[in-house]
């Protein structure tokens, strides 16, 4: 009986084990995908920011430029795929309508 006792208190802690590793794994996993997500968020408004000429404190600059890009992309930018992307960056980050 002492064995059979010590075999089931071995198997709980086991699983217990194994269910705490599991869900730290899986948050572990999930703040990787936010801090990568919240990185090329980040490095997607730096590069408007670059494309504006703009310093960190004035996305004004990019809005306007954003707006001028908007107004481009019906006329001389038209088939222009990095242009429609920029703007897609724009929408997205909220800096156009």
């Amino acid at each position: 009986m002492n064995r059979q006792m010590q075999g089931l208190i071995a198997a709980a802690c086991i699983a217990v084990i194994a269910g705490v590793g599991y869900y730290v794994w899986g948050e572990f996993s999930s703040y990787r995908a936010r801090v990568a997500e919240e990185a090329e968020v980040e490095s997607v408004r730096a590069e408007l920011f670059d494309l504006a000429e703009a310093k960190s404190y004035e996305p004004e600059k990019v809005r306007m430029m954003c707006a001028r890009l908007r107004e481009k992309l019906e006329t001389e930018l038209k088939d222009n795929d990095m242009a429609k992307q920029a703007f897609v960056n724009c929408r997205v980050l909220r800096y156009a309508d």
